[in-house]
This record gives structure tokens, C-alpha cells and sequence, in this order.
């Protein structure tokens, strides 16, 4: 949060498994366990945040701890776009679990249970005066992360 933020209060929400995505016509495609060499060789299209040099270097470091380096042959500025770029065959790129029903037709997603890359998304509010329906706004939230982190959130669809 702002360092200025003192009538704000905040909770995460969700620490967001990353998945991989390919094109539908990719060998990857029909894999039923990936590993990281399957990765290192892989042509990738990088999420490219230019305010956010930190969680690029998170990134990085996570693919260099699973033992692969992505080889970023395009770019996008946002996970869509490069879900995009993925659809029209320029590469293979990660996105959030989240995003799985956003999907375009033509890409797979596909589950790496060990990277360890995680997309932290938080819910923020005022201290004070709380109406009730940011009280009930949260209570939701917090149902309903205890029911997402009891499904299995095993991937692989195909749109």
C-alpha cells in the first residue's frame, strides 16, 4: 500500500497460481505433465509491466529456481494481450489461474504445480465509516476465497 495510506486497510486475497498457455496446435498442448525443460526451449511472450521492475525480477527469478530461463521472443502489456499474441502462435506465456475463463479460442492452459511464481491480488477500504455494503463486499470475498482454496484447482481448458 501508499506509504500515506494510514485510513487504509487492506487483505490478500488470493496468492494466484500462475498456468501455462499454448496454442491449441502446440505439441505442449496434449502434455499431461509439464516440466521445466519443457519450458527452457520454448519461444515466450513476456508480461511486460514498465512500472513494475520488481515483480519481473520475482519473475525471473522464479523461472531460474524451477531450472529454466524463458527466452522472450515478444512482448505484451497486459496477460489478455499476450494471451493473444499466444492465440496467433508467436509464443507460449504464464497468467494467472484467474483468468482461465478469459481465455481466447485456441489456447490451452495447462497446469505447473511446480512453479512457484504467484500473483498476490488484494482488496483495500477505508478504516473508518464503513458502510454496510464494503462490509458485505468483504465478507463475500473471504467466503469465497475459502471456497476457491477448497476446490480443486487442477487446469486444462481448451477454448
Amino acid at each position: 500500500m501508499p506509504e500515506n495510506a494510514d485510513d487504509l486497510a487492506a487483505e490478500k486475497i488470493l496468492d494466484d497460481p500462475m498456468v501455462l498457455a499454448v496454442p491449441k496446435n502446440h505439441y505442449l498442448a496434449k502434455a499431461r505433465q509439464l516440466a521445466p525443460a519443457d519450458l527452457a526451449t520454448q519461444g515466450w511472450v513476456g508480461n511486460i509491466h514498465r512500472d513494475d521492475a520488481f515483480n519481473h525480477l520475482e519473475f525471473s527469478k522464479a523461472c531460474g529456481r524451477a531450472g529454466f530461463a524463458p527466452d522472450v521472443i515478444a512482448e505484451a502489456p497486459e496477460p489478455l494481450a499476450a494471451l493473444g499474441l499466444v492465440a496467433a502462435g508467436v509464443g507460449v506465456t504464464v497468467v494467472q489461474h484467474s483468468l482461465r475463463h478469459q481465455v481466447p479460442e485456441g489456447v490451452v492452459l495447462l497446469d505447473l504445480p511446480w512453479f512457484t511464481y504467484r500473483t498476490s491480488l488484494w482488496v483495500a477500504w477505508h478504516k473508518v465509516a464503513l458502510r454496510p455494503l464494503v462490509t458485505h463486499f468483504r465478507n463475500l470475498v473471504r467466503q469465497s476465497r475459502l471456497l476457491e482454496t477448497s476446490e480443486n484447482c487442477e487446469t486444462q481448458a481448451v477454448v
